[in-house]
């Protein structure tokens, strides 16, 4: 089994959810709803996702290319960075991710983690797992237990609209192989700002992986697209996670 990390409305009016009244304004200035722009945001919203329904059918996700095109089209960067709630470096998604992780019974390593050959794992979580072995004492007379424990291992790498397409998922390869559960948390922005085929290959990239895709803004994990793949790491590499933590 792998791993989620929250619930996510996968309907594609998401992105339009997060929009502020002035952004559907502008938005709605250029499809031209039967509706007056000063309508609540509620209005404008319902009546957007109609026209989107109406022209893009009910399987149209955010990242449908003209509906892409349309949003970064006719709203401005900065309105959709405050609406979209980006936030200004990597380090502002830490302390929500913590509490995440932490809600699915990890503990949170206080550093990043080095791991070979030249990259650091942004967040991982860790969590202390036992085997139990029965052992039978001669005529079943006796029987003693004992438990095997380890550790299991979530890696989280984050990424923010400052980011360029490769590095997206130029570290999966390494994150695939080091953790149990690993997942690259992700902003609405970073999307858009992508592209939807971009989107289509990292999908594909992260599946093909095992790794799990969070869709996060500075304020809140709106949750995962993508669950992980459970993919236990070498006893090698367990051991070399052991030593960098201090386990």
């Amino acid at each position: 089994m792998g791993a989620s990390i929250g619930g996510l409305d996968s309907t594609y009016d998401l992105v339009f959810r997060l929009l502020s009244q002035s952004s559907l304004k502008q938005v709605a200035r250029e499809i031209h709803p039967p509706i007056a722009l000063s309508s609540s945001s509620t209005v404008l919203r319902n009546e957007i996702i109609r026209f989107v329904s109406r022209n893009y059918g009910e399987k149209a996700t955010i990242f449908y290319p003209a509906l892409t095109k349309l949003i970064l089209d006719n709203v401005g960067t900065r309105h959709l960075s405050s609406d979209l709630e980006e936030p200004s470096g990597e380090e502002d998604l830490k302390p929500l991710m913590r509490r995440a992780i932490r809600g699915l019974e990890f503990e949170v390593y206080d550093r990043e983690v080095r791991i070979p050959p030249a990259t650091r794992a942004d967040m991982v979580g860790y969590r202390r797992r036992g085997t139990r072995h029965i052992t039978k004492k001669w005529l079943g007379l006796r029987s003693e237990t004992e438990t095997e424990w380890w550790y299991e291992f979530l890696g989280v790498e984050l990424k923010t609209a400052k980011r360029g397409k490769d590095p997206m998922y130029r570290q999966a390869s390494v994150y695939a192989q080091y953790f149990d559960n690993a997942f690259t948390a992700v902003t609405p922005l970073t999307l858009l700002e992508q592209g939807y085929d971009f989107f289509r290959s990292f999908y594909k990239e992260m599946k093909d992986k095992g790794i799990g895709i969070v869709l996060t803004t500075e304020n809140r994990v709106l949750g995962t697209i993508l669950a992980s793949k459970e993919n236990p790491p070498s006893v090698s590499k367990r051991r070399y996670l052991y030593r960098e933590m201090n386990l």
